[in-house]
């Protein structure tokens, strides 16, 4: 059993963005919280819960596609929301 306390998580915002991520990552970076890009993209990601830079990534992407079904499902654009779903 590990003694290390583990870090807080923060929720990711209603509308997150993977422009933001990455621009904290670079804040991190800029003062020195982190000695590389990867290491502060680590840091960030670790910061919402994820295990790696990939994860949010492939979460935020997945995000994107939930948002753009809800859209054409609300014009009832069957098609779209067929071809979204193949």
């Amino acid at each position: 059993m590990s003694t290390d306390p583990q870090p807080a998580t923060r929720a990711l915002p209603d509308r997150p963005n993977l422009r933001h991520l990455k621009d904290q990552a670079r804040d991190l970076l800029r003062t020195g919280a982190a000695k590389s890009i990867t290491d502060a993209q680590f840091q960030v990601a670790r910061l919402y819960g994820f295990a790696s830079w990939p994860k949010p990534r492939a979460h935020l992407e997945s995000l994107q596609k939930v948002r753009q079904l809800k859209q054409v499902i609300d014009t009832n654009d069957i098609d779209r929301v067929k071809t979204i779903l193949s």
